[in-house]
């Protein structure tokens, strides 16, 4: 349970702050979750071809966890 704690990420609010790096992050619009992309450039969200999600719906994010060990 300790390892699990440790895991447990928090919500950061788009009116905090945004990412300073570009690279894949886990959204929300506060209903639906999806990974995107965020390009620094032009601070927005990549969708690839999802045409019902945009930059503006998106209310929080937080970086993707790191994938499983193989031990």
């Amino acid at each position: 349970m300790n390892n699990l704690k440790q895991q447990t990420m928090e919500w950061i609010s788009v009116k905090d702050r945004l990412p300073e790096d570009g690279g894949d992050y886990l959204v929300t619009d506060g209903f639906a979750c999806m990974v995107s992309a965020f390009r620094s450039k032009n601070n927005e969200w990549d969708f690839w071809n999802i045409k019902w999600w945009s930059s503006e719906q998106v209310t929080h994010w937080m970086p993707l966890p790191k994938p499983p060990s193989n031990e």
